[in-house]
């Protein structure tokens, strides 16, 4: 048994048990001993403390205790302090297992525990000497005894009234009911009053929960196993109380047992403590930033529905967690250094800027601040997260950033113009386009540059359309730079909108195109001279893409070949080669196909046909122009009309074969004079003495036939026809017999 002062064994005060002489045993309802005095540990023969837990047959072989002469009903029919009196003779085991005789005493006893039984025995071996000692001693034992009863009460009614707690026992059959001293304040009556019965415990019962109540009862008057419920009281002046009832089949005797507590203090506790999980909870899943509740292992034991949504887990998911699960491998390193700072320097919160990996692979960037909570203790218990998403905040950041940087290196200028026409944004464009720093031109109006009243009206139409919500231009117009000259410009006028939509501002593109203007003009002008000069010249120039088939004509090929000249859609509508004569379309194609293949350049003569069937006769020439690794991006041709200059030319040449015939009939008749015999002249006719005098000088067939425009299978005939007429065997001969000596080819 425990030594120490004070000491408790079983619900029972184990030092008043060691102040009486006698042995004393106390056995609970099952008949086993939870505790006793040194007295009956010397008696039985048992070391201190090893009774405990022994049955009582153990130790009194002879009887039972609750058939002791003079308790009719058992001890533990009426639990109160009472002595039954010393009774007969039973006999005793000792640790030795031998039997001696022992007288007992039996008393019952109301413990923390339950109704007890306390055993007083004493060794009957030896009998008093007189009965007058035995009488002074047994009543000096049973003294002692009932004080120590009387002492347990008392505990056991001050551990009732500390823990607002009464225990009771009722008897269905008997209709008998028992409580302890607890019962009474705790419904607000005087002990004196006794016990309420069924329906005046009934009628202090709330009404919304009597009928609660009421079946339970219903249920144990029917045999049933008893229940735990809590329900409301009136306790006297002390007004509505909560109460925790629990209440059993009692396995000692007859009927049920029970406890009711007080517990309107504990429920109110609990309550607010449910009230404020529940605000808190409401709180943590409608913010509508990341939360998040970690042990001091940095394990997460709460999120809430945002950071589930951000992260794409579900609350199942993430909890058990830890931060390195779901961040992000290239902000780990920075991340662990923030979380394994000591707890010490983690009371005030920490920020940090990290990336998180969704559960579908995506990255989040997010804004987190950590800070530790303390326990009831004081000492660090959790780490709370708060986490805000900023991936679009970041996106609109470095859209911004780039879009500065677009502003600041863009070549147009670039201005911005709130709603009352002030300047607001001025790149460096805008500086080299309007000749003012951005300095002098923000705060100030369009007024600035605007040459004139046309330029402002039009200046002012374009802003209006724009705060209406309208982008307008691109559109041309003139502005005064600052050093005075007027510069061109293309501009275009846009709205600036906020993230709800409003319009708060104008953004204007401008380009100078004032030298654009100026090479734009120039090359109309140099358009208009070249097409003066093919019309003057009889030409057309021409350029073809080989790649995409595309083809360009000049207005000047348009007219030569019969087309109206300032349609451009002819060009692809109207191949080239539909124009070329039909004798001489192989030429011109063997000549196009030399270009492509060889890359190299073309000359030839042909016809072409017009569409009011006029033959004319060109001269084509085409370049084939390629890029740096030889190949072939284009061919430019120019064509001549040499119908006239042919013409001429074929008059030239009639002319001189005329003077020709006139100096050989001269040169006969001369030397008819002189008495001798003239040559007979053969009846060629022009186009064959045309041909001869190309044999002359040494054109081949080939060659003749594209000075003359003519087929060879024509050239070869009138050859022929020459040799026939002349009788000559070969060219050389006939030129001999019909030119003379001097005209004989040269090679």
């Amino acid at each position: 048994m425990p030594d120490e002062p004070g000491a408790r064994a079983g619900g029972v005060d184990v030092l008043p048990l060691d102040l009486v002489p006698d042995a004393l045993i106390v056995v609970d309802r099952a008949g086993v001993v939870i505790a006793g005095n040194r007295a009956a540990e010397l008696l039985f023969g048992y070391p201190r403390g090893s009774m405990l837990g022994l049955r009582s047959d153990e130790l009194i072989a002879s009887e039972r205790c609750d058939a002791h002469a003079g308790t009719p009903h058992g001890p533990l029919a009426d639990p109160g302090p009472r002595t039954t009196g010393w009774g007969r003779i039973v006999s005793a085991l000792g640790r030795d297992r031998r039997p001696f005789p022992a007288q007992i005493a039996l008393s019952s006893l109301a413990t923390d525990e339950g109704p007890a039984t306390v055993v007083a025995v004493r060794d009957a071996t030896v009998r008093d000497a007189t009965v007058r000692d035995a009488t002074v001693r047994d009543a000096t034992v049973r003294a002692r005894a009932e004080g120590a009863i009387a002492r347990l009460a008392r505990d056991l009614e001050e551990a009732e009234r500390t823990a607002r707690v009464g225990s009771w026992h009722w008897d269905p059959v008997s209709r008998e009911r028992h409580w302890s001293a607890g019962m009474y304040p705790i419904h607000g009556r005087d002990p004196a009053e006794g016990p309420l019965d069924t329906a005046d415990s009934l009628s202090l019962v709330h009404p919304d929960d009597l009928e609660l109540v009421r079946g339970a009862l219903e249920r144990m008057d029917d045999g049933g196993d008893g229940f735990t419920l809590d329900y409301r009281l009136l306790a006297g002046s002390n007004g509505w109380r909560t109460v925790h009832a629990i209440t059993e089949r009692d396995p000692d005797r007859p009927g049920y047992r029970g406890t009711l507590q007080d517990v309107t203090e504990v429920r109110e506790t609990e309550r607010a403590l449910q009230e404020r999980t529940e605000t808190l909870d409401l709180l943590l899943d409608s913010a509508p930033i990341g939360m998040t509740v970690s042990d001091l292992s940095l394990r997460f034991v709460r999120v809430n529905r945002t950071m589930c949504e951000m992260l794409g887990y579900s609350e199942r998911e993430l909890v058990g967690m830890t931060y390195a699960d779901i961040t992000h491998p290239g902000d780990l390193a920075a991340s662990t250094a923030v979380h394994d700072r000591p707890l010490g320097d983690r009371s005030a919160p920490t920020l940090l800027r990290k990336r998180y990996l969704r559960s579908d692979g995506g990255t989040v960037w997010a804004d987190v601040s950590l800070a530790t909570a303390a326990g009831p203790d004081g000492a660090p218990r959790y780490v709370i997260g708060q986490i805000r998403d900023v991936t679009a905040e970041r996106a609109a950041l470095e859209a911004q950033a780039r879009l500065a940087a677009i502003v600041e290196s863009s070549s147009d200028a670039i201005v911005t113009v709130s709603p009352d026409g002030t300047i607001t944004g001025w790149n460096p464009a805008a500086e080299r386009v309007y000749g003012f720093s951005a300095r002098e031109a923000i705060g100030q109006t369009m007024d600035l540059v605007i040459d004139g009243p046309d330029e402002r009206a039009e200046q002012k139409a374009a802003a209006m359309r724009a705060l209406s919500g309208e982008t307008s231009g691109p559109f041309d117009a003139r502005r005064r730079r600052g050093d005075g000259t007027v510069i061109e410009i293309s501009a275009t006028a846009s709205p600036i909108r906020d993230a709800d939509g409003a319009v708060i501002g104008i953004a204007g593109i401008v380009r100078d195109i004032t030298r654009r203007r100026e090479i734009a003009r120039q090359l109309e002008l140099g358009a208009r001279r070249l097409e003066q000069a093919e019309l003057i010249a009889r030409t057309g120039s021409w350029e073809w893409d080989p790649r995409t088939g595309a083809v360009h004509w000049s207005p000047g090929l348009r007219r030569l070949l019969g087309l109206n000249p300032t349609d451009p859609g002819t060009d692809e509508k109207h191949g080239t080669q539909s124009f070329v004569h039909p004798d001489d379309r192989e030429r011109v194609h063997q000549a196009r196909q030399t270009i492509v293949e060889q890359q190299v350049p073309v000359r030839l003569e042909h016809r072409i046909v017009r569409p009011d069937g006029h033959v004319r006769m060109v001269e084509f020439t085409a370049e084939p122009i390629v890029d740096d690794t030889g190949a072939l991006t284009s061919v430019i041709g120019v064509v001549r009309d040499m119908t006239d200059e042919r013409r001429a030319r074929e008059t030239l040449t009639a002319a001189s074969a005329t003077l020709a015939g006139h100096a050989r009939e001269l040169e006969r008749l001369a030397l008819l004079n002189a008495g001798g015999d003239a040559p007979p002249r053969p009846a060629l006719n022009d186009r064959q003495l045309e041909i001869l005098r190309l044999i002359a000088q040494g054109l081949t067939t080939p060659g003749i036939a594209k000075r003359l425009y003519l087929s060879e299978p024509t050239v070869k005939w009138h050859v022929r026809q020459i040799l026939a007429k002349t009788g000559a065997a070969n060219r050389t001969e006939a030129v001999a017999r019909v030119l003379g000596a001097t005209e004989r080819p040269t090679a």
